[in-house]
């Protein structure tokens, strides 16, 4: 009799190890598709019109703009890539007289370096058709350690400024 039970003990605890084996890589397996799924929706882009989704400097700008009668409409908006707190935007406007020099005093512009026109370009939505290379461009750059930073180009030959804007805590 104690023989018997001997016997049957190996095959149930190795019955009740695989199913304990599969419940738990079920568990880490939808967990794993959960994470996946989250963070992928997490890591959002695309063009942005509610305004009240817009970037505070920019919300700012528009405000300054019309306060100082700098007529930038109309303002395209796209977010290059947003996760949990860091989020690049892209955004074109007209180049108005005086936009670029307020936007110097306003953000401490000075000359965009060579990295900086790459991650500009790097970050420019595919649906946005891109200035040939005979037009005329200019950059500028202000960078801060831990808060809002800004590559802007402008381009004579289109009348538009584009911004790269970058804010992280």
């Amino acid at each position: 009799m104690l023989r018997d039970s001997v016997v049957k003990r190996p095959f149930q605890f190795g019955l009740r190890a695989m199913l304990a084996l599969v419940a738990v890589a079920g568990v880490v397996y939808g967990c794993i598709a959960y994470v996946q799924k989250t963070l992928s929706g997490l890591d959002a882009h695309g063009p942005i019109v509610d305004r009240s989704e817009w970037s505070p400097p920019l919300k700012v700008l528009l405000s300054d703009a019309q306060s100082a009668g700098i007529a930038i409409e109309p303002v395209d908006v796209y977010l290059a890539h947003g996760f949990y707190v860091d989020f690049y935007y892209v955004w074109r406007m007209n180049a108005s007289t005086g936009l670029v020099s307020h936007l110097t005093h306003k953000w401490g512009l000075g000359q965009a370096s060579a990295p900086d026109i790459a991650q500009f370009w790097r970050d420019m939505p595919e649906c946005w058709a891109t200035p040939n290379s005979s037009s005329q461009r200019r950059y500028y750059a202000a960078h801060r350690q831990k808060s809002d930073n800004f590559i802007v180009m402008v381009n004579d030959t289109t009348q538009l400024v584009y911004v790269w804007y970058w804010f992280n805590f």
